[in-house]
């Protein structure tokens, strides 16, 4: 039994009128209302990263370690799971800047 759809993605199901398409339905999706997490293109420069800095073994460490909590998701289970990877994704940026920092 599945519960009530999420508030920024509801489903509008309209029936079919006629006799040769009675047992199909039309599914029209409204888009979210905030802008989605893209996942493909954070995993992207976390990669780039992590070439950038292969020589550095505390940057190169930091970006694994979140790295693996990204690598195989498809979306964010809801929004304060999207907002929590957003704010991680920040900090780990600004821990390899100042890393980088000290570095040079």
């Amino acid at each position: 039994m599945s519960g009530p759809p999420q508030r920024s993605r509801r489903t509008i199901i309209f029936g079919a009128a006629t006799s040769t398409l009675d047992s199909r339905e039309l599914h029209l999706r409204e888009q979210p209302d905030h802008e989605t997490l893209d996942l493909i293109e954070m995993r992207r420069q976390l990669t780039a990263l992590r070439s950038k800095h292969s020589d550095n073994l505390l940057i190169t460490s930091l970006l694994n370690r979140f790295f693996v909590k990204v690598a195989f998701l498809v979306k964010p289970t809801d929004l304060t799971h999207e907002q929590y990877l957003k704010s991680e994704f920040e900090r780990t940026l600004t821990k390899v800047k100042e890393i980088a920092a000290r570095s040079d």
